[in-house]
């Protein structure tokens, strides 16, 4: 018997999740992937709340958050910052359900990160979350 785990997270934490997932694997773990994803992505309702947009980077603006992507300084086309931002409407939560198989492959993703020494404070929530992040002192 398979055990369920429920699981609220924020609008960040889904990106997170969206982003440490393993890009290729076994079959079957490929497909409780794209189930799991299909899991954290936003409703139309959600994007329309939410308000997404993306942040755009210059050398003579930095990151900026603007319609067009050019730069207000000097003019020139802005890049991808690879960053959004969102409307923070309250913590918009969702509840999400894994089995054993996907809270493994979460585990592992974020355990990879800390062995690689690659942990960042907005990690932190998803340690706690889903690998149990008591530490000792």
């Amino acid at each position: 018997m398979t055990k369920k785990q429920s699981t609220e997270v924020t609008v960040g934490e889904r990106f997170l999740l969206l982003g440490l997932l393993p890009q290729q694997g076994a079959y079957q773990d490929m497909k409780l992937m794209r189930k799991f994803k299909e899991a954290l992505s936003f409703s139309e309702e959600e994007h329309s709340a939410l308000k997404f947009r993306k942040l755009w980077e210059c050398c003579g603006a930095g990151v900026v958050e603007i319609s067009q992507p050019k730069c207000p300084e000097c003019d020139k086309p802005m890049e991808d910052s690879g960053r959004i931002t969102w409307e923070q409407t309250g913590d918009v939560l969702k509840e999400i359900i894994c089995g054993n198989r996907m809270l493994t492959l979460v585990k592992e993703a974020l355990e990879e990160l800390s062995t690689k020494k690659q942990v960042q404070d907005v990690h932190l929530s998803l340690f706690d979350k889903f690998v149990g992040g008591e530490v000792e002192e």
